[in-house]
Parts: C-alpha cells; structure tokens; sequence
C-alpha cells in the first residue's frame, strides 16, 4: 500500500509539470501570434507599395519616341524616382524606397525595394521575341515578389495574347505562392498609355 505521504511529492511535481508546460505552450502561441501580426502587417504595407508603383507606371508617359528599351527604362526610372518618395499631399509623410537600376541575366531593368521587378520591352512583334521575355519573366519571378512587365513601341496583339496565354498556362504549371504579374503597354504610336493587367491568384 502507497502512503498519502509518498503521493503528495509526486502529485506536486506533476502538478509542477503540467504548469511549467502550459507555459512554454502560451510562450510558444504568444511569439507565434507575434509573428502572424507583423507578416500581416508587412503584406498589408507590400500590396500597397505594388499598387502605388503599378498606378505610377500605368500613368507615366515617355518624354518622347525611343528608339530602344535603355530611353524608356531612363525615363521611367527618373519619373519614379520623382513621384515614387514624394511627400503624401494629406500628411505631407513619405515611405521612403529604393529604385534602382538593375543589371545582370537573372535582374529586370528596374528593382523597387529589391521586390518589385520592372521588366520594359521595346517592340514586341515576333515570337521569338516573346518567347524570349516568356523565359525571363519565369526567371525573374525566382528573384522578386511582383513583377510589371512594361511594353514600349509597337506591340502586336496577337504576340501580347500570346504572351497572356503562356502566362496563364505558366500558373497551372508551377507553384508561384503570392507572386503577381502585370503588363502595362505603352503604344508610343498613339503618345498614349494602353493598359492589360491580370493577377497570377
């Protein structure tokens, strides 16, 4: 027979262990709700930051008639750099962001916070053409969240529908998370923007 005296100890350290458990368990869903807190808070500030750098794209308009993607990628990339960190007309506050010139295989033409990929192309017309820029969007959505895909000169519709469809097929194929794709088309021929956009969801 097992006395009441030899059964406390061991209720009491039980006791103690259960307790000393709940704690590393509230410890645990504490750093855990922390965490679900600040990447919300981090997507919520991301989306927005895209949104801001896509209306901005959608609403630049060349200086003049290039004749290559470099002339673009300069004008557009000195228009964001003025518009993009200018003071909020409300609050007169501003986020401050990185734009910066990219260069290398696995870089888009424009990087904003090292996120956001631009990607200009200057006359897409042939297949060849984009087939190519079908391959460098695949690549480049390795390295950055959200990529604008900037059409400049002339663009054939039937090689931009192309362009759409391979995309659309590339999200069945491969696993892309939150990644997002858009596609703005500058017509330089009209001196006016034109704009086709889809999400990758």
């Amino acid at each position: 027979m097992i006395s009441r005296g030899t059964q406390a100890p061991k209720l009491e350290r039980y006791k103690y262990q259960e307790e000393k458990r709940a704690l590393e368990i509230t410890r645990h869903l504490t750093i855990a709700v922390k965490f679900l807190k600040e990447k919300a808070y981090t997507n919520i500030m991301f989306g927005s930051t895209f949104s801001l750098v896509l209306n901005l794209v959608q609403e630049w308009n060349p200086g003049r008639r290039y004749s290559g993607e470099s002339g673009f990628r300069d004008d557009l990339l000195k228009f964001l750099r003025n518009n993009l960190n200018r003071p909020d007309d409300l609050f007169g506050l501003s986020e401050e962001h990185s734009i910066r010139k990219e260069s290398g295989r696995h870089l888009a033409d424009i990087a904003v916070n090292g996120q956001i990929g631009i990607e200009l192309k200057y006359n897409l017309n042939t297949k060849a053409k984009t087939d190519r820029l079908f391959g460098q969007i695949d690549d480049y959505l390795k390295g950055y969240d959200r990529l604008i895909i900037v059409l400049c000169g002339k663009t054939n519709e039937e090689h931009l529908d192309y362009l759409k469809e391979k995309v659309r097929k590339m999200r069945t194929d491969t696993f892309f998370s939150s990644s997002q794709v858009e596609i703005v088309v500058k017509d330089s021929r009209k001196r006016r923007k034109e704009r086709d956009s889809f999400r990758l969801f």
